[in-house]
């Protein structure tokens, strides 16, 4: 279930910092220090939720940027906190709808660092929702184990995501 994170600022923060010194979290951080996640008072330019389970546990936390004057969504994020959770990726997809049917912006943008095992799910979410790689930044950045990794683009565009959300028509 998606909620503001406003309501959830103190459990976000202390499930983010207990993961801070985590190598399995270091794809989400991007490089190898951080600091304290901020969840932002308004929506402006940033719309951040917190995924809930049935009991009210905080499993994960989903952001984008906002650019209003091109209707586009960046620096999408999203960090499990309950890994494998299928709740979680049921409010990722709610979200996804979101940005494009309830708060009608037009574009959507997102890297993945190449090793980062989510690779293979952010490629077929394209492919299934009518995105594309847009390209590979290499050696973008230095992640907490020392390495410079690749960092590959992602956008799809609201027409393209509309366009897969249609139903099929039967022959």
């Amino acid at each position: 279930m998606i909620k503001p994170a406003q309501n959830y600022v103190s459990e976000i923060q202390k499930k983010y910092i207990e993961r801070m010194f985590d190598i399995n979290y270091q794809w989400y951080y991007g490089y190898p220090g951080t600091e304290v996640i901020s969840i932002p008072d308004n929506t402006y330019d940033q719309h951040c939720f917190a995924s809930v389970n049935g009991i009210g546990e905080v499993i994960g936390v989903i952001s984008y940027s906002i650019n209003i004057s091109s209707m586009s969504c960046y620096n999408f994020g999203i960090m499990s906190f309950d890994k494998g959770n299928v709740s979680f990726v049921r409010d990722i997809k709610q979200v996804v709808d979101d940005i494009f049917f309830k708060y009608n912006f037009n574009r959507l943008e997102f890297n993945c660092f190449v090793g980062n095992p989510a690779l293979r799910g952010y490629r077929n979410f394209i492919k299934k929702y009518g995105g594309r790689e847009v390209g590979v930044l290499r050696q973008s950045n230095r992640l907490m184990d020392g390495k410079l990794y690749d960092s590959v683009l992602f956008e799809i565009l609201k027409e393209e995501y509309q366009e897969t959300k249609k139903p099929k028509k039967i022959q």
